[in-house]
């Protein structure tokens, strides 16, 4: 016999498709999908191949019906700015949010042209107090950076900001709040690898599997796919290995 945790539908939904298991996506439009690329820095090199993750990430995206916006080279507080104008938007008529980070980074931050941002910070900006018009409702987040400079002989090009030290992994610090998703292309405390001429491998993943399943398949069961297919198909020279990793507070299923 089924239970009834109390969890309701959706915020003023009234759809006979929606049910206790399984977000409503039928508020009308889908969402937005802010995708931010960086491959330009100030004092850090350059992310030769970004382009390929972008281009595959933009069309992914509009595939699932997502208002796909771009920024490109931004700098912290132009990040900063425009998630702030996104969290003073109302979302009312929006299914869900959908935000990707493609950068170099380390535990617990990503960079900007010029400074690095907390993911924590990031995801503050789409909390119920922030963003109300988004309770209740999957706010997805993905990382394609690296989260360490933990290296495994034969990685090509890192997403690293100091691959020369090997130093010690920086706790990641999110947020308890429900309908979060993060999905991070590496575990903590590793480097991230980057092909300059496919793009990165988490991505080129990521990418298959939501051309394939992302609207017919709940979204942790095709991350678990995405995870697997890392860790088990991809492998640079020497036997280089990666392991994604997904951090969830959803309380249903999520159907692209």
């Amino acid at each position: 016999m089924s239970q009834d945790f109390g969890i309701k539908a959706g915020p003023n939904c009234n759809h006979q498709g929606c049910n206790n298991d399984t977000y409503c996506f039928h508020h009308g439009k889908r969402g937005k999908a802010l995708i931010f690329n960086q491959s330009v820095f100030d004092d850090l090199p350059s992310r030769h191949g970004a382009k390929h993750d972008r281009e595959k990430m933009e069309s992914c995206f509009r595939y699932l019906n997502f208002d796909v916006v771009v920024y490109k080279e931004c700098s912290a507080e132009e990040i900063c700015l425009y998630l702030d104008q996104e969290s003073e938007r109302d979302h009312v008529d929006e299914d869900c949010l959908v935000c990707i980070f493609m950068s170099h980074g380390s535990d617990g931050q990503i960079n900007a042209r010029d400074n690095s941002i907390q993911i924590s910070t990031i995801m503050n900006y789409f909390n119920s107090r922030s963003c109300p018009s988004l309770e209740g409702k999957p706010k997805l987040l993905f990382v394609n950076a690296c989260r360490g400079d933990r290296l495994d002989t034969g990685v090509d090009v890192v997403d690293a900001t100091n691959v020369e030290d090997i130093v010690e992994a920086v706790q990641m610090v999110i947020p308890t709040e429900e309908d979060f998703l993060l999905a991070c292309s590496v575990v903590s405390g590793y480097a991230s690898a980057r092909d300059f001429r496919k793009g990165s491998c988490f991505v080129s993943a990521l990418g298959e599997a939501l051309q394939k399943h992302g609207k017919s398949m709940d979204l942790i069961k095709l991350l678990t796919i995405v995870n697997a297919k890392v860790a088990l198909e991809f492998e640079r020279k020497g036997g280089t290995k990666q392991m994604p990793c997904v951090y969830s507070t959803l309380t249903k299923d999520v159907f692209l």
